[in-house]
């Protein structure tokens, strides 16, 4: 008795060791993560400063290249998101709830060499696809900027001076799928830190060569695309060197395209791509409408928005650490353990912003002073602070059981609420836009973010994921 009841004991002991072990490996995880994406972040936010000086013309021009990025990472990031967490949940021990055409490759490989084949052929087939589709839309781009800059609302004065910003920006766009999968390949393989120095060193090349471009050589806003493809560039090097120092450091897989990988991903994709799809046509109707009460209120709103991407970045390491370790653990069936590690990220994501948000929001006058003297767009800036403050905090729940979600290879639930939540965002916004206010608008996009997250957030502690991983996938 006194023997069992000493084991048990020290059952408990060693589990808690482990536990805490891997709790602070997490927020170590979102600490590099949250630093890398704080470093694109602010990067961002001091170019939209140097931007912004140069008048409302600039900020459009901008604006209108920035959201057809947008539109194309809707698609690309989405195949990361698949991706990374494979990659995660091939480091694992037992490697169980892989995709059928995973679990053909692990049989035909050696003991010692599953684990990099596999996150080798991973790697390749998504760069495949990546590369192919950021060709496409660049040479697009490249023949025909004007028109494409014309149907995100930009007017014909903005589409012609903005077409070589945008021959740039969106021609290089494949600098962008190149670098999002070798990063991803490093967050899953446990190499945050990595992939973050990586990132913080292109951000830094970035801003270096943007100051210079515009007040040294007077090369307005095409220096700061100029500056964004060298900083791209500097950053691939830099992630190139470590992947051959870790998964590439033995070639055991070809660049030919595996169909049968290439099938499975794209099949767990598509779920994903059809939600950013549903969310960017309602953020297109979102900038027509605000494009409609004039540009001090479409202004204010994308200067809103950068302001709040910083706190916002730092919540995204919390993310990266859930793709990380979440998939992880459920390459080894350790149910409960995703539960615990989503639980364990999600409170410090709710704290950190509520924290974080509410003193952006206590000093956003003074914050929005740095972008512009008109006092009504600080105004109109700080309310859409507080709108942002509100998304914010429903944005981190969203996201941390999404990426678990994801993690565990259940998208369909969020296509699904996805779907829900846009249509409901869709029809009120429309409604608030002819029969209320500017702010009522606003009011949608807060109702839309909240429902998304009780939806996703519910059918996640519903543990019905559970009976389906418990199936052959």
């Amino acid at each position: 008795m006194h023997d069992s009841i000493k084991e048990i004991f020290q059952l408990q002991i060693r589990d808690t060791v482990v536990q805490n072990s891997r709790t602070y490996q997490m927020l170590q995880t979102a600490g590099w993560a949250g630093a890398g994406q704080l470093s694109k972040t602010v990067t961002g936010f001091i170019n939209m400063l140097l931007v912004a000086h140069l008048g409302i013309q600039t900020i459009l021009i901008v604006t209108c290249t920035f959201m057809v990025t947008l539109i194309f990472l809707a698609i690309d990031q989405q195949l990361r998101a698949v991706t990374t967490p494979l990659i995660s949940q091939c480091t694992s021990e037992k490697k169980e709830n892989l995709p059928k055409s995973l679990v053909v490759l692990k049989a035909q490989c050696k003991q010692t060499d599953k684990q990099t084949v596999l996150v080798q052929t991973i790697t390749v087939q998504a760069l495949l696809f990546s590369m192919v589709f950021g060709f496409l839309v660049s040479g697009l781009a490249l023949v025909f900027p004007s028109e494409i800059l014309q149907l995100t609302g930009a007017s014909d004065s903005v589409a012609l001076e903005g077409a070589l910003y945008c021959q740039l920006m969106i021609g290089s766009i494949w600098l962008l799928s190149l670098s999002g999968t070798m990063e991803g390949t490093l967050q899953g393989i446990g190499h945050a830190n990595w992939s973050s120095q990586a990132g913080i060193i292109r951000n830094g090349s970035h801003l270096l060569l943007s100051y210079g471009g515009i007040y040294f050589l007077d090369t307005g806003v095409v220096g700061v695309a100029w500056a964004s493809i060298l900083g791209e560039i500097v950053g691939l090097i830099y992630m190139t060197y470590f992947l051959r120092k870790t998964a590439f450091q033995k070639n055991l897989t070809s660049l030919r395209p595996n169909w049968a990988v290439q099938k499975d991903v794209i099949r767990n994709a598509i779920p994903l791509m059809a939600d950013m799809v549903f969310y960017q046509m309602n953020a297109a109707l979102l900038w027509y409408i605000l494009r409609s009460y004039g540009d001090i209120v479409f202004a204010s709103q994308r200067i809103a928005a950068e302001i709040m991407s910083v706190p916002s970045a730092i919540f995204w390491g919390f993310y990266v650490s859930v793709s990380r370790f979440v998939p992880h653990v459920y390459g080894d069936s350790e149910y409960n353990r995703v539960k615990q590690y989503t639980t364990s990220m999600l409170k410090a994501g709710i704290l950190t912003a509520c924290v974080t948000l509410s003193g952006v929001f206590l000093f956003g006058k003074q914050i929005a002073r740095l972008f512009t003297d008109d006092q009504r767009m600080i105004t109109t800036t700080h309310q859409w602070i507080f709108v942002y403050v509100l998304v914010g905090v429903a944005g981190v729940i969203y996201n941390v059981a999404a990426r678990a979600l994801k993690g565990i290879q259940e998208n369909k639930i969020i296509m699904l609420s996805s779907f829900i939540s846009n249509l409901i965002w869709c029809i009120s916004m429309i409604l608030a836009w002819k029969y209320m206010s500017l702010w009522a608008v606003a009011a949608t996009y807060i109702l839309y973010q909240s429902l998304e997250a009780a939806i996703v957030g519910w059918y996640f502690y519903s543990d019905r994921w559970i009976a389906h991983s418990k199936q052959p996938i």
